[in-house]
Protein backbone atom coordinates (compact mmCIF):
# COMPACT_ATOMS: atom_id res chain seq x y z
CA UNK A 1 0.00 0.00 0.00
CA UNK A 2 1.65 3.57 -1.04
CA UNK A 3 0.99 5.91 1.44
CA UNK A 4 1.21 9.52 0.47
CA UNK A 5 3.66 11.77 1.48
CA UNK A 6 2.91 15.40 3.63
CA UNK A 7 4.36 16.98 0.43
CA UNK A 8 2.50 14.70 -2.28
CA UNK A 9 -0.97 16.03 0.15
CA UNK A 10 0.01 20.13 -0.09
CA UNK A 11 0.99 19.43 -3.70
CA UNK A 12 -2.26 17.74 -4.62
CA UNK A 13 -4.35 20.53 -2.13
CA UNK A 14 -2.48 23.13 -4.26
CA UNK A 15 -4.20 21.94 -7.52
CA UNK A 16 -7.24 20.63 -6.38
CA UNK A 17 -9.99 23.34 -8.32
CA UNK A 18 -12.00 23.58 -4.99
CA UNK A 19 -9.23 25.37 -3.38
CA UNK A 20 -9.77 28.19 -6.16
CA UNK A 21 -5.59 28.56 -6.20
CA UNK A 22 -4.95 30.53 -9.55
CA UNK A 23 -2.30 27.76 -10.46
CA UNK A 24 -2.51 28.88 -14.02
CA UNK A 25 -0.21 31.92 -12.44
CA UNK A 26 3.42 30.85 -12.08
CA UNK A 27 4.74 33.86 -9.94
CA UNK A 28 8.81 34.42 -8.15
CA UNK A 29 9.63 36.92 -6.15
CA UNK A 30 12.95 37.40 -6.72
CA UNK A 31 15.59 38.95 -4.60
CA UNK A 32 18.82 38.81 -6.74
CA UNK A 33 21.02 37.45 -3.43
CA UNK A 34 21.03 35.45 -0.76
CA UNK A 35 19.36 36.05 2.23
CA UNK A 36 17.73 34.06 5.34
CA UNK A 37 14.29 32.39 4.71
CA UNK A 38 13.30 34.37 7.68
CA UNK A 39 14.12 37.58 6.34
CA UNK A 40 12.07 36.42 2.85
CA UNK A 41 8.90 35.23 4.56
CA UNK A 42 9.15 38.46 6.64
CA UNK A 43 9.27 40.75 3.14
CA UNK A 44 6.47 38.44 1.53
CA UNK A 45 4.63 38.99 4.59
CA UNK A 46 4.82 42.83 4.72
CA UNK A 47 4.24 42.80 0.66
CA UNK A 48 1.09 40.78 1.27
CA UNK A 49 -0.17 43.45 3.57
CA UNK A 50 1.13 46.31 1.31
CA UNK A 51 -0.82 44.88 -1.29
CA UNK A 52 -4.18 44.10 0.38
CA UNK A 53 -3.80 47.37 2.00
CA UNK A 54 -3.66 49.28 -1.18
CA UNK A 55 -6.65 47.21 -2.66
CA UNK A 56 -8.74 47.60 0.27
CA UNK A 57 -7.40 50.06 2.59
CA UNK A 58 -6.51 49.76 6.34
CA UNK A 59 -9.37 47.66 7.34
CA UNK A 60 -8.14 44.39 5.30
CA UNK A 61 -7.28 42.47 8.06
CA UNK A 62 -11.19 42.90 9.70
CA UNK A 63 -12.16 41.14 6.42
CA UNK A 64 -12.43 37.02 5.57
CA UNK A 65 -9.09 35.73 3.84
CA UNK A 66 -11.00 34.60 1.21
CA UNK A 67 -11.95 38.47 0.40
CA UNK A 68 -8.32 39.95 -0.23
CA UNK A 69 -5.38 38.50 -2.11
CA UNK A 70 -3.78 35.59 -0.35
CA UNK A 71 0.20 34.00 -1.27
CA UNK A 72 1.26 30.52 -0.71
CA UNK A 73 4.94 31.13 -0.42
CA UNK A 74 7.80 28.29 -1.07
CA UNK A 75 11.14 29.63 -0.35
CA UNK A 76 14.13 27.97 -2.27
CA UNK A 77 17.51 28.99 -3.05
CA UNK A 78 19.26 28.48 -6.22
CA UNK A 79 22.64 26.83 -6.80
CA UNK A 80 24.17 30.41 -7.18
CA UNK A 81 23.12 30.76 -3.71
CA UNK A 82 20.24 33.43 -4.99
CA UNK A 83 17.29 33.14 -2.36
CA UNK A 84 13.68 33.26 -4.22
CA UNK A 85 9.95 32.73 -3.84
CA UNK A 86 7.62 30.79 -5.69
CA UNK A 87 4.08 31.86 -5.09
CA UNK A 88 0.82 30.35 -5.30
CA UNK A 89 -1.86 33.12 -5.24
CA UNK A 90 -5.45 32.93 -4.90
CA UNK A 91 -6.94 36.35 -6.23
CA UNK A 92 -10.64 37.01 -5.66
CA UNK A 93 -12.82 36.79 -9.06
CA UNK A 94 -13.74 40.55 -8.44
CA UNK A 95 -9.88 41.73 -8.74
CA UNK A 96 -7.90 42.42 -12.02
CA UNK A 97 -4.80 39.87 -11.94
CA UNK A 98 -2.95 42.01 -14.30
CA UNK A 99 -3.21 45.42 -11.56
CA UNK A 100 -2.67 42.81 -8.56
CA UNK A 101 0.52 41.58 -10.07
CA UNK A 102 1.98 44.94 -11.04
CA UNK A 103 0.67 46.11 -7.07
CA UNK A 104 3.21 43.40 -5.94
CA UNK A 105 6.23 44.08 -8.05
CA UNK A 106 5.56 47.79 -7.18
CA UNK A 107 5.61 47.02 -3.14
CA UNK A 108 7.96 44.19 -3.40
CA UNK A 109 11.10 46.69 -5.26
CA UNK A 110 9.77 48.86 -2.10
CA UNK A 111 11.27 46.02 0.09
CA UNK A 112 15.13 45.86 -1.13
CA UNK A 113 16.96 47.58 1.65
CA UNK A 114 20.28 48.54 0.29
CA UNK A 115 20.90 51.64 -2.30
CA UNK A 116 21.94 49.79 -5.41
CA UNK A 117 21.06 51.61 -8.18
CA UNK A 118 19.82 48.11 -10.09
CA UNK A 119 16.62 47.18 -9.12
CA UNK A 120 16.82 43.56 -7.61
CA UNK A 121 13.66 42.58 -6.22
CA UNK A 122 11.90 41.67 -9.19
CA UNK A 123 7.92 40.13 -9.44
CA UNK A 124 7.77 37.35 -12.32
CA UNK A 125 4.89 36.17 -13.79
CA UNK A 126 3.80 33.87 -16.64
CA UNK A 127 0.41 32.21 -17.70
CA UNK A 128 -0.31 28.70 -18.38
CA UNK A 129 -3.39 27.64 -20.12
CA UNK A 130 -3.76 24.77 -19.65
CA UNK A 131 -4.49 21.62 -16.39
CA UNK A 132 -1.09 20.00 -16.90
CA UNK A 133 0.48 23.29 -16.73
CA UNK A 134 -1.50 24.56 -13.26
CA UNK A 135 -0.74 20.79 -11.69
CA UNK A 136 2.82 21.16 -13.47
CA UNK A 137 3.08 24.79 -11.71
CA UNK A 138 2.19 23.62 -8.34
CA UNK A 139 4.48 20.96 -8.24
CA UNK A 140 7.90 22.73 -9.39
CA UNK A 141 6.70 25.32 -7.19
CA UNK A 142 7.28 23.17 -4.34
CA UNK A 143 9.68 20.81 -5.48
CA UNK A 144 12.38 21.64 -2.84
CA UNK A 145 9.39 21.36 -0.06
CA UNK A 146 10.48 18.06 2.61
CA UNK A 147 7.95 16.57 4.75
CA UNK A 148 10.09 17.86 8.04
CA UNK A 149 9.76 21.21 6.54
CA UNK A 150 10.52 24.80 8.70
CA UNK A 151 7.91 27.12 8.88
CA UNK A 152 10.14 29.55 7.03
CA UNK A 153 10.67 27.07 4.23
CA UNK A 154 6.95 27.02 3.22
CA UNK A 155 3.39 29.27 4.62
CA UNK A 156 0.36 31.26 3.38
CA UNK A 157 -0.53 34.70 4.38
Amino acid sequence: MNTETIKQRIQRSLYDPLNQLDTDLIVVAETGRYMSFNKLTDKIKIMNSMVNKKLFGKGFNLMPKFERVAMTYFNQNSPKLHTHSHLILKIPKHLDRDHVIDLMDTCWRHLQDDNFDKTMFKIYMKKVDDDDGRKSNAIYSSRQLKDDYKDNEFGMF
